[in-house]
């Protein structure tokens, strides 16, 4: 099997599919060729891709290869570490030189479709992964995840089963895409949390006692094997506390920020500044600062719908009277008080 590259040009695996589909231009055929040159390692690779090229060129009129399955089945054995705060596609659309190669590995390891087939696994179809930003994401089913900071998500797409599954680390905001055949239910240890068409945000952290779903719209189920749990409309949050395996149902406050990382979305009701800003350096990249601790009781009822951070702050220092500048890479509020 081919080793992974520790290579400093991430496309250099497009150059060679497109050298090996004659599809490359001259310029790009001498740059294959510098690389070669470069090292015995990078002329070993090239060898060996072209062998496996080749080899599924031979065999492509003798093995009915489900291409799909096949690259499937080979990604999910490539030990691939993910990029800081980068999704890992386990499922994507690759030119055909690409397609070729993943069938011949298959072939290579003993994988054929049949096997494929008989063994009958569910593949997962994402692994997605944020550190310190949020990562936004299509699923292969269409529906969207957005994921907070430090969060994992893994999904599986059983067909034949007719069931979407998401394992969920951390906070996740999802707008799901509706299919009366298929349910979508996202697992959090022994809670289980059931989309009935709807946008919601699903807070479970590792190691907390109790995880918590705010729904933006339509409906959601929670509910443990154990336990019928509730149902939650447009509105409301529920919260699973595990020690005492209690589902708790509450009408959500007007201020609230459940999902706010993903949406942008803020109502602040009479609210410290000093809250505001917090709320507010949660979210956004580049942060607010205020001048003066005094400034901390400053009250303010504002509405924010997915507004630039500089926007903000030039909306909160003309509502109280501030003054606002860019100092050190942030923004600063300054005023006498309210």
């Amino acid at each position: 099997m081919i080793e992974q590259l520790n290579t400093t040009n991430e496309h250099i695996d497009d150059l060679i599919g497109k050298v090996l589909s004659s599809e490359a231009s001259a310029a790009e055929l001498a740059l294959l060729n510098e690389w070669m040159a470069e090292s015995a390692e990078n002329a070993l690779y090239f060898k060996q891709v072209k062998s496996l090229f080749d080899t599924s060129n031979a065999s492509a009129n003798a093995i009915p290869f489900d291409v799909d399955a096949a690259w499937n089945k080979v990604h999910t054995r490539i030990n691939t570490k993910a990029k800081r705060g980068r999704v890992i596609p386990l499922h994507s659309k690759q030119t055909i030189w690409v397609w070729r190669i993943a069938a011949a590995l298959v072939v290579l390891i003993g994988l054929g479709v049949v096997l494929y087939q008989s063994m009958n696994q569910e593949i997962p179809h994402y692994a997605l992964q944020s550190l310190d930003s949020v990562v936004k994401d299509t699923l292969s089913d269409g529906s969207t995840a957005v994921l907070n900071k430090q969060t994992e998500l893994t999904f599986i797409h059983d067909v034949k089963g007719k069931v979407r599954t998401a394992t969920l680390k951390g906070e996740a905001f999802f707008e799901v895409k509706h299919n009366d055949q298929e349910k979508f239910i996202i697992q959090s240890d022994e809670l289980h949390i059931e989309d009935i068409g709807t946008s919601f945000n699903v807070k479970a952290l590792p190691g907390a006692d109790s995880a918590e779903v705010y729904v933006k719209e339509g409906v959601v189920r929670i509910y443990t094997n154990a336990q019928d749990g509730i149902t939650l409309q447009a509105g409301e949050t529920g919260i699973y506390v595990r020690s005492k395996k209690e589902f708790i149902k509450k009408e959500t406050t007007s201020e609230t920020d459940a999902g706010a990382y993903a949406t942008h979305d803020f109502k602040f009701r009479n609210a410290r500044l000093e809250k505001v800003i917090r709320k507010l350096n949660e979210v956004y990249e580049t942060k607010i600062e205020l001048s003066s601790a005094v400034l901390n009781d400053c009250r303010i009822s504002v509405n924010f719908n997915d507004d630039d951070i500089e926007t903000i702050a030039q909306v909160i220092a003309e509502s109280l009277g501030l003054s606002v500048e860019m100092k050190n890479g942030k923004l600063l509020l300054s005023g006498e008080g309210c």
